[in-house]
C-alpha cells in the first residue's frame, strides 16, 4: 500500500463533507480495505502499479461492502453543482428509504465469467442473498441459515457471502452513519471531490469517478440528481480487467415471508415442483407488479385449451392437427404445447408420434397414429383430442385441462409442415411408432411394422434410417450389425458435422467397443471430441458433460466394460474429483448386477446334475463380493428363486421381511447372535414369506414362538376423501441438516405407498426388539385413488418416509395422516400374535 502522504490525490477525488468538514476516515479504511485484501505490488504491463490478491474472496466482499458504502458518498456527491446540502439531511433521507435491492457482479479479469450476487436489505437489519446455489438469510450481519437451492437442503454459506456479512455485523444500524463508520475511519481534512461531467448524458444524472488508493483501479457511480439516489456502481482495474458493477432498486418493502427463514424451510419441505426459480425467488413480490416466478405466471393465467386452426387424416390413417393458441405454462416453469393425447370411437389407442411449435405465431403440429398403423385402416366417425400437463418426469401423473370432440376433418390430406422442408414422411412415422412399441405386448405389432420400415442397405444414404436400425441392432445386442451400420453412418454424418450431435455416434463407439475393438472406440471418441462443429460443444460444459456421461452408462450397460475401460475411452479418469463419479458409480453398480447373474447362471447349471429342493433350502455362498441383485429367477430354472443372506442373524430375525403385518410384532429373547449369514436361499416361488423366514431362523438354531397377548394399537379410519398425487405429499417437516434427522424429517425418498408408512411407523415404534410399543392396524382396505378401477394398497401415495421416532412422533403422525390423507385413529388394546424369537448358542 501507498504510505499515508500518498493518499492526498485519493482524499482529493472522493471526501465526504460533514457540515464543511471532511471525513478523513474515508481514506484511512479504505486503506485498511485494501491492506487487508492484497498482498505483494508488481508492475502491469500497461506500467501500473495493482495488487496482487491474496484472497480474492475477501476482496470480493470489500467490492460488495464498498458498494453499499458508496450510498453515504453518492448522497454526498450526487447535490447539483453549486448547492450545498448539509449532512443532517442527506442522512435523513437515506433513512427514509425503507428497503433497497441490489445486484452485484463481480469478475476477476477481462476474460473470466462473472459471478452475481443478489441482495435484498431492509431498514430494520433483515437481510436475504442469493449467491449461485445459495440463499442465505441474515439479520444485522449476522447468518441465521442458508439454504441449497438445487438440494433444498441446509448448508454452510459460501465464504464471499460469509465474509460480506461478517463485515455487515461490525454495525447494529441501518443508516448511512454506520455503514460509513464500518468502512471508513480517519481525521476531516478540507477537500472538493471530483465530477466527471463527460460521462453524464442528462441533466437528470450526475456522474462521479472515484480513485483508489495503492492501485490503477477507479470507481464510476451514476445517481438521480433529485433523489441522490445511486443507480449504478462501478469499479474497474484497467489493469486485468477485473470489475465489479451494482445495480441498485429502491421499494417500500418486502412482505415477512420473504426474510422468514422458517417461512422458506417449510416451503422447501412441500415444494414438489422442478422450477429453481420458484425457489430462488420464493416471496419475492415485485413492487411494480409483475411475475417473478413461473408459480406467480400460472396464478395469473393459468391453464387454457388450443384454438383448432385445421384437422385432417392421411390416406394411411395418421390423424394431424393444427392449433394455435397452443403454449401452456405450469406452475414449475415446465412448458408444454398443443394436445398429449387422442382417441375415436373404435376404442382404438393413439400414439403422439411427432409435433412442434412455431413460436411467432404460438402455433403447434401434432400428429397421432394408431397402435396398428398403418395396417387398421378403419375409419372413425368421432375423435377426442385430450390437452393435459406433461411432465418432464414420466412417473409424475398428467393435469388435465380439457378435450376437444371432433366429427368432421379433412380426409385424405397431406400432413401440412410447421416449417419449409419438413421431412417428417410417412416411413418417418413408422419409425417414430416403431420406437414405441416396446414391451412383449408390442412383440408381433412391431414385427409386423419392422416389414414396412425399408433396411439401412436399401437406403444407405438416408442417417435416420441408419440410426433407427442401428437402435434396432443395439436392442438384440447384435453388435456386429450395429458396427456395419456405423461404418456407414459415420462418414455420412461427418460430411455435415455443422448439423449433427454427438449423440447420433453413440451406437457406433458401443458396438466396437462391444465387440472388443475398444482401441478403434477410444480412436473414434477422440476424433469426434476434436471436431468443433458437433454438438453440443465442448465448451459448453454442462450438455457435453451430460453428452458424456451418457456415453459413459451406455459402455457399461451394453459394452460390459469395467471403470478402468470406459476412462481408456474417454481419454480420462471417470471417477477422478470433479469428473463424472456418477458415471463410475453406475459402472461399478453394473459390474455388481452382471456378477450377481453370473452367480444365478452358476446355481442353475447346479441344479441341471442336482435335484431342485422341496420347498427350499439353503447354501453356503462361497464368495463375497458385493452385488446388485437386479432379479433373483435363476436362468432356465422356471418357478425357482434365490435370496443372498447376507447379515447378521439378530437383522435378519427383525429386519429380513417384508410382511407389513409383522411390523413391530417380533420379539427376541435371549442373547444376541452376531453370527453372520453368507448364505443362499433357494426356494420354490410360491413359497409364502414367513413360511421361509422361519425355515431360515430354524435352520441356523433358533426357535420362532407365536404368543397371543394385548397389545396397545391405533384403528385406522378414513373419511374417504380423493388423495393427492403422490409427488405433493411431503413429510411433516422440512429437512434439518441433522446426521440423524428428527421426529417428522424425511428418512427415505421415492414412492410410498399406505402399507409402507403404516409398516414404517409400526417397525420403528418397537424398534426395541420387545414388540411392546405402539401399532397402526389397519383394517380399512384403503385405496390409493378411491373408486379407480384396478388401485389397490400398493399404489403410490407419499414422496417422502417420515422419521417417527422420539416421544412427539406419535403425535406428529395422528395430525399429518389426518391432513394429508384424511385418516384418523382409534387407540384400543386388542389381543394379537407376537412372533417370539429365541436366539440360542450353537
Amino acid at each position: 500500500m501507498k504510505p499515508p502522504n500518498d493518499m492526498a490525490r485519493v482524499v482529493r477525488n472522493a471526501s465526504i463533507q460533514t457540515n464543511g468538514a471532511v471525513n478523513e476516515r474515508v481514506l484511512q479504511k479504505i486503506q485498511d480495505a485494501y491492506a487487508n485484501s492484497a498482498g505483494a505490488t508488481v508492475e502491469g504491463r500497461a506500467g501500473g502499479r495493482r495488487a496482487v490478491v491474496a484472497g480474492r474472496l475477501t476482496r470480493w466482499a470489500v467490492a460488495a461492502l464498498l458498494v453499499l458504502a458508496v450510498g453515504a458518498l453518492v448522497a454526498h456527491l450526487a447535490r447539483p453543482l453549486g448547492s450545498t446540502v448539509a449532512w443532517a439531511e442527506v442522512a435523513q433521507q437515506f433513512r427514509s428509504v425503507p428497503f433497497f435491492q441490489a445486484a452485484i457482479y463481480f469478475r476477476e479479469s477481462a476474460i473470466a465469467e462473472p459471478r452475481q450476487m443478489e441482495l435484498w436489505w431492509s431498514r430494520d437489519g433483515r437481510a436475504r442473498i442469493r449467491f449461485g446455489r445459495q440463499v442465505v438469510f441474515a439479520r444485522d450481519g449476522r447468518i441465521l441459515r442458508t439454504y441449497d437451492i438445487q438440494t433444498h437442503q441446509p448448508v454452510e454459506p459460501d465464504e464471499p457471502v460469509a465474509a460480506f456479512l461478517g463485515k455487515i455485523a461490525q454495525t447494529r444500524e441501518f443508516s448511512l452513519e454506520t455503514i460509513i463508520n464500518l468502512m471508513f475511519g480517519g481525521k476531516a481534512r478540507d477537500v472538493t471531490p471530483l465530477v466527471n461531467p463527460d460521462a453524464a448524458i442528462s441533466q437528470d444524472l450526475v456522474v462521479f469517478d472515484v480513485d483508489l488508493p495503492g492501485t490503477p483501479e477507479w470507481v464510476r457511480i451514476w445517481a438521480l440528481r433529485e433523489s441522490r439516489l445511486p443507480v449504478r456502481i462501478r469499479m474497474w482495474n484497467p489493469v486485468d480487467g477485473a470489475a465489479t458493477d451494482a445495480v441498485f432498486e429502491y421499494a417500500q418493502g418486502q412482505p415477512d415471508a420473504f426474510f422468514d427463514p422458517d417461512a422458506f424451510a417449510d416451503l422447501l419441505g412441500r415444494q414438489s415442483d422442478s422450477s429453481r426459480v420458484n425457489i430462488a425467488y420464493a416471496f419475492l413480490q415485485d413492487p411494480g407488479g409483475r411475475n417473478i416466478t413461473p408459480e406467480e405466471m400460472f396464478q395469473q393465467s393459468g391453464y387454457h385449451m388450443p384454438t383448432i386452426r385445421q384437422a385432417g387424416m392421411t390416406e394411411e390413417g395418421a390423424f394431424w392437427v393444427l392449433a394455435g393458441r397452443s403454449r401452456n405454462q405450469m406452475p414449475n416453469g415446465n412448458v408444454f404445447y398443443g394436445f398429449a393425447r387422442a382417441q375415436d370411437d373404435l376404442d382404438r389407442t393413439y400414439v403422439r408420434v411427432t409435433g412442434g411449435h412455431r413460436r411467432q405465431d404460438d402455433t403447434s403440429l401434432d400428429v397421432f397414429v394408431p397402435l396398428d398403423y398403418p395396417f387398421d385402416q378403419r375409419h372413425p366417425a368421432r375423435i377426442v383430442l385430450i390437452c393435459e400437463t406433461r411432465e418432464t418426469e414420466p412417473r409424475e401423473p398428467a393435469e388435465l385441462i380439457g378435450t376437444v370432440d371432433l366429427t368432421q376433418w379433412e380426409p385424405n390430406a397431406p400432413r401440412p409442415e410447421l416449417w419449409p422442408g419438413g421431412s417428417h414422411d410417412d416411413v418417418t412415422l413408422k419409425i417414430i411408432l416403431a420406437q414405441k412399441l416396446r414391451g412383449p405386448e408390442h412383440t408381433g405389432r412391431l414385427t409386423r411394422l419392422l416389414e414396412t420400415i425399408p433396411s439401412w442397405t436399401t437406403q444407405p444414404q438416408r442417417p435416420q434410417t441408419l440410426l433407427f436400425w442401428m437402435d434396432m441392432a443395439r436392442q438384440r445386442k447384435d453388435f456386429q450389425e450395429a458396427v456395419r451400420i456405423g461404418t456407414v453412418l459415420t462418414p455420412l454424418l461427418l460430411a455435415q458435422p455443422q448439423n449433427q450431435s454427438r449423440h447420433a455416434f453413440n451406437g457406433h463407439v458401443v458396438a466396437l467397443a462391444a465387440t472388443g475393438r475398444r482401441a478403434e472406440a477410444a480412436a473414434l471418441f477422440a476424433r469426434l471430441k476434436d471436431i468443433d462443429e458437433l454438438t453440443p460443444k465442448r465448451s459448453d460444459e454442462r450438455y457435453y458433460g451430460t453428452y458424456q456421461e451418457i456415453l459413459a452408462r451406455a459402455l457399461s450397460d451394453e459394452a460390459k466394460l469395467a471403470v478402468d475401460q470406459i476412462s481408456e475411452i474417454l481419454g480420462f479418469d471417470i471417477s477422478a474429483p470433479g469428473k463424472y463419479p456418477w458415471a463410475a458409480e453406475q459402472a461399478v453398480l453394473a459390474q455388481r448386477s452382471r456378477s450377481w447373474e453370473q452367480h444365478l447362471a452358476e446355481l442353475a447349471r447346479h441344479y441341471q446334475t442336482h435335484p431342485l429342493p422341496e420347498p427350499m433350502e439353503i447354501r453356503a455362498h462361497t464368495g463375497t463380493e458385493n452385488y446388485v441383485l437386479a432379479r433373483n429367477e435363476m436362468p432356465g430354472i422356471p418357478g425357482y428363486r434365490v435370496s443372498l443372506l447376507r447379515t447378521e442373524l439378530t437383522n435378519y430375525a427383525l429386519y429380513y421381511h417384508q410382511r407389513p403385518e409383522l411390523a413391530g410384532r417380533i420379539r427376541l429373547e435371549g442373547d444376541t447372535d452376531t453370527t453372520k449369514l453368507n448364505h443362499d436361499l433357494v426356494f420354490k416361488s410360491d413359497t409364502p414369506e414367513l413360511q421361509r423366514w422361519t425355515f431360515v431362523l430354524n435352520h441356523f438354531g433358533c426357535e420362532v414362538v407365536e404368543v397371543r397377548e394385548p397389545r396397545r394399537i391405533w384403528v385406522v379410519h378414513y373419511d374417504g376423501r380423493a388423495l393427492k398425487p403422490y409427488h405433493q405429499v411431503r413429510a411433516p417437516r422440512p429437512p434439518d441438516g441433522q446426521p440423524r434427522p428428527g421426529p417428522g424429517v424425511a428418512v427415505g425418498w421415492g414412492r410410498f405407498s399406505l402399507a409402507t408408512l403404516f409398516q414404517s411407523f409400526n417397525n420403528v415404534q418397537n424398534r426395541h426388539r420387545d414388540a411392546r410399543g405402539l401399532l397402526i392396524l389397519d383394517e380399512t382396505g384403503i385405496k390409493s385413488v378411491p373408486d379407480t378401477p384396478g388401485a389397490d394398497a400398493s399404489v403410490a401415495v407419499s414422496a417422502e418416509l417420515p422419521n417417527w421416532e422420539g416421544e412427539e412422533a406419535p403425535a406428529l403422525a395422528r395430525q399429518w395422516f389426518q391432513e394429508q390423507f384424511g385418516i384418523t385413529f382409534t387407540e384400543e388394546t386388542r389381543t394379537l400374535t407376537t412372533y417370539v424369537v429365541r436366539v440360542r448358542h450353537r
